[in-house]
């Protein structure tokens, strides 16, 4: 029993209780809890078992040490008002929980969710006095996939009468992982259903995309809808990945923030001056999806500043954004003024949120619009031999001003991108000069 906690006055006005629960007896596997009784009336109120997502985060998952000495503040609305609440750490390996052996923290989900439920029979046999308290199984975000499952254990174990026989009223979940498919399928019907996208438009999605991708039964084929499920998560603060991508690395706090899924993109790379910046078409959505990340060069909050000067300085946030990486497909960004301009661009409620729509895929509306001759695929040293630049090859995918620019720039042999991306200093056939072209034509002054 705790009666004291450092930072707080006093001793507790609540009763907290904390302690271990062998779940794995081959491998020594305990699961830390701590159990807050109800301050109303612990005999009868229910008691609640909390999973916490991740998976595997520790269940003090919205504490954050700020670097002073901490202090606790007492909640008057607490939920342990009206419910004895079990908080575990699990599975193993998260928090305070631990398995003696390696072998024990290899834990899938249903692993996971039979010693969740191993715990709660043996913590209840240990705390008889709440065996015939109704009993409910909660969690949010990852545990959706755990809390089900526990509860359909323990629904068997009463349909078998194996003891203690618990009182199970039901179970929570929120803002719940179910499965891929079915999370980021649901998020266009969601839209629709709360007003947040168009009958018409959303029609135009379900007929042109859904039906291929139910077909396809795979749900990361999604093309030219990726940027709405984006929006609208970011709408609801969840999974906005363009955005996402854009913080990674910034600090733990923010990046914990924003980030949370997405650790793939890196921005905290050398800067260097110039520069093509995109590797590929598929990045180049990326960069135009963070056009949020882009203001930040020209809004003047405290945040903006201190964020583009210390990540960003002088260099364009898109090359930025996009690693500093060398680029294949440097000709692309030249041709993305033309892309934007055909692309449908839609307001969310009184003109508050403007958004360009794209993707992140190759097989996207990015792509198609771009009408490239011949291989999409071509590099910077396809258009040139021994001799240099090939005119023909120049011709097909840059328009004339572009083309003299282009013979302008001395290429190194065997080193063309990183040669062209270093000496483009000006801007003429870098990712920073597409991005002024589009900025040109489309004058966007809000987010």
């Amino acid at each position: 029993m705790v009666t004291y906690l450092p930072g707080f006055q006093g001793p507790l006005p609540f009763y907290l209780e904390t302690g271990y629960v062998e779940v794995d007896q081959d491998h020594g596997g305990e699961f830390f809890y701590y159990f807050i009784e109800s301050e109303n009336n612990p005999a009868e109120d229910p008691l609640l078992l909390w999973l916490t997502g991740g998976p595997r985060p520790l269940k003090f998952v919205t504490a954050e040490y700020n670097g002073s000495l901490p202090s606790l503040v007492y909640h008057p609305y607490s939920w342990t008002k009206v419910a004895n609440i079990i908080f575990v750490d699990s599975p193993l390996g998260s928090g305070f929980s631990y398995s003696r052996k390696y072998e024990g923290y290899d834990a899938n989900d249903t692993i996971w969710s039979e010693q969740a439920s191993k715990f709660l029979l043996q913590w209840l046999v240990e705390h008889p006095q709440f065996i015939s308290n109704p009993l409910y199984i909660a969690g949010d975000s990852y545990a959706g996939k755990i809390v089900p499952m526990v509860a359909k254990r323990i629904l068997d174990g009463i349909d078998e009468g194996k003891e203690p026989l618990l009182n199970l009223q039901g179970y929570l979940i929120g803002n719940p992982s179910t499965g891929g498919k079915v999370d980021t399928n649901s998020k266009i019907p969601y839209a629709h259903n709360m007003g947040i996208i168009s009958d018409d438009f959303f029609g135009v999605i379900l007929v042109d995309q859904l039906g291929r991708i139910s077909q396809n039964d795979l749900w990361y084929h999604f093309t030219n809808w990726a940027s709405v499920v984006g929006l609208v998560s970011n709408v609801f603060q969840a999974n906005y990945s363009p955005a996402k991508a854009g913080v990674i690395g910034l600090t733990k706090t923010v990046a914990k923030e924003y980030a949370s899924r997405n650790i793939n993109a890196n921005i905290c790379k050398p800067k260097l001056e110039g520069g093509l910046g995109v590797r590929s078409l598929s990045e180049v959505p990326n960069a135009f999806s963070g056009k949020m990340w882009c203001r930040f060069l020209e809004q003047r909050t405290h945040l903006s500043k201190f964020l583009s000067s210390m990540y960003c300085g002088s260099v364009s946030p898109v090359v930025v954004l996009l690693k500093n990486k060398a680029s294949h497909c440097w000709k692309r960004m030249l041709q993305m003024r033309n892309v934007a301009e055909e692309q449908i661009r839609w307001r969310l409620g009184e003109d508050h949120i403007n958004f360009w729509f794209d993707t992140l895929l190759d097989a996207g509306p990015l792509f198609k619009l771009c009408n490239m001759v011949g291989d999409p695929g071509r590099s910077v040293s396809s258009m040139w031999d021994e001799q240099g630049w090939v005119l023909l090859k120049l011709r097909e995918v840059l328009t004339p001003d572009l083309v003299v620019k282009a013979l302008d720039v001395y290429i190194l042999r065997g080193e063309p991108d990183l040669q062209i991306w270093k000496l483009s200093l000006d801007g003429a056939l870098s990712s920073k000069s597409a991005w002024r072209l589009i900025r040109q034509t489309h004058q966007v002054d809000r987010i």
